[in-house]
């Protein structure tokens, strides 16, 4: 299993139009092979921080993800309207 932790923080006036681009990732990625977990979280002290909780079966399906056309045009979307400020990706270890 790999268990993903991803923050993704909005720019200035952009909150909108990234949570709606994030929940859009929410059902294709959840019906790909492999995919155990996909949930999106906003802080409710921070509304412009979004969390991205997933857990993969295997690389190999986490690796597929990385390459799918809905997560291309995500990333193509968020570029080009320059929708996010900061982004960080942590792997995570179970310990309990």
């Amino acid at each position: 299993m790999i268990n993903l932790h991803a923050e993704i923080i909005a720019n200035p006036d952009k909150r909108d139009a990234l949570q709606i681009a994030l929940q859009n990732l929410l059902e294709p990625t959840r019906q790909e092979e492999g995919c155990c977990q996909y949930e999106l979280y906003q802080d409710t002290q921070a509304p412009d921080r979004f969390l991205m909780q997933e857990v993969w079966c295997s690389q190999a399906s986490l690796d597929a993800h990385q390459k799918s056309p809905h997560l291309e045009a995500f990333r193509q979307l968020i570029t080009r309207n320059n929708l996010v400020k900061q982004s960080t990706l942590s792997y995570l270890r179970f310990i309990g």
